[in-house]
């Protein structure tokens, strides 16, 4: 749990404070990165997140989109301004991850030296040293662990910035079914309080037709193994790790599956892997037997210099 008095502390012994979702930001780490934003410049601090450009069909495109149709103003850095900022008494808080090859700018980390982590993972050994670590593994989502910061100091959020920590949290939870508690429960009442809609968080979340179509595709050559183990692996095309995580999370919500995985390039060098599991089986244990790691339900892992199919055939003999 994320120590208040704490936090807004070090806050405020700091003239900047910048904000830095991991690499490959999802809705949870930039609802999460959102929230905070709104949490530090309640003590009127200067304050900036790390952005990084999507795809127009991207959730956090859409999100930038309609913050700015809302007029909600958010002070935002690409990536390549933040390497040219000259930090003054700065503080980093890494939103959603604690290791540095997670960083979409890993040499910032070493450049700005006090640092605060937020996030909700399983700790890995080769953490990053900062000032406070906030981990909560049994957190929903880092976005549950921000809005209970929220409501703790009563802090109102624009309506629409609600909608991105809700949709954000039903990301991470596969939409409520798993990694849920009563606290979960209890801050998605909150956001909806405050003014956050399910309905729009539908449409943030629309799919692409041609790639549902490739997802149907993909999950029609399914391998089950020793019945638990649902294993889908793609063409040799280029893929993005969200994709890979909607197919294991596809393949999670069939009969008997325990652990499902999504095999497939995310770059010309690199086999992702993406894993859910119902909780029995942790699927950071199967990960970082592959150098990754992630949450007892959710993990990930990248592969250099292997095939899909050697990839498949290694899972495989890990699983019998």
């Amino acid at each position: 749990m994320i120590k208040v008095s704490k936090l807004k502390e070090i806050i405020t012994n700091h003239k900047q404070i910048i904000i830095m979702p991991h690499k490959d930001t999802d809705l949870d780490a930039f609802g999460a990165a959102l929230g905070l934003y709104f949490f530090s410049k309640t003590i009127n601090k200067k304050t900036l997140i790390i952005f990084e450009e999507k795809e127009p069909e991207h959730p956090i495109t859409k999100s930038l989109e309609n913050l700015q149709k809302e007029n909600i103003a958010i002070s935002y850095i690409t990536k390549e301004e933040a390497i040219s900022l000259t930090y003054n008494n700065a503080l980093l808080i890494l939103v959603d991850f604690h290791l540095q090859k997670l960083s979409p700018i890993p040499e910032i980390i070493d450049q700005i030296k006090d640092k605060v982590i937020i996030d909700h993972h399983i700790i890995s050994d080769d953490i990053v040293l900062a000032e406070q670590t906030y981990i909560d593994e049994n957190a929903s989502s880092t976005c549950e662990m921000i809005t209970l910061l929220l409501q703790k100091e009563n802090i109102e959020i624009p309506r629409y910035v609600a909608t991105i920590i809700l949709g954000g949290i039903s990301i991470d939870t596969n939409n409520f079914t798993m990694k849920t508690t009563y606290k979960t429960y209890s801050v998605a009442s909150y956001l909806t309080k405050l003014g956050a809609s399910s309905t729009e968080i539908k449409y943030l979340l629309k799919e692409d037709l041609s790639e549902y179509f490739t997802l149907q595709e993909i999950l029609q050559n399914i391998i089950i193994i020793n019945k638990n183990y649902a294993i889908c692996t793609c063409d040799n095309k280029i893929y993005t790790k969200e994709f890979l995580a909607k197919i294991a999370s596809i393949a999670i919500t069939f009969e008997n599956i325990e652990v499902a995985f999504g095999i497939g390039k995310i770059t010309e060098e690199i086999i992702g892997i993406s894993t859910r599991s119902i909780g029995n089986i942790p699927a950071s244990t199967l990960m970082e037997k592959f150098g990754g790691g992630g949450h007892k339900t959710d993990a990930a892992s990248q592969v250099r210099d292997k095939t899909i199919e050697e990839v498949k055939e290694q899972i495989i003999n890990l699983v019998q």
